[in-house]
């Protein structure tokens, strides 16, 4: 058992450092960068998944995941109308 956990750690902690960075960065204002960081954070979750890290640190990048998907959704709808 104490492999995994060693392995879950090494993932862990590049996940959670550019989980960190996304997170101190200013929100993207255009359509195409909110399309990025969400495809960005879509692979952020899936390598997660794969590493089988923590549930928190997955439910974190979930939360930040769905936030960027409801504000690139938002952008969506607003060109739209226009």
């Amino acid at each position: 058992m104490a492999p995994i956990m060693g392995r879950q750690q090494r993932l862990a902690g590049p996940l959670m450092h550019r989980l960190l960075e996304i997170l101190e960065e200013p929100p993207p204002t255009d359509s195409g960068s909110k399309h990025r960081l969400f495809c960005e954070l879509l692979e952020l979750e899936e390598a997660a998944r794969a590493a089988s890290i923590e549930q928190w640190l997955l439910d974190e990048i979930q939360v930040a995941r769905e936030t960027a998907g409801e504000a690139m959704l938002l952008t969506a709808s607003e060109i739209l109308k226009h």
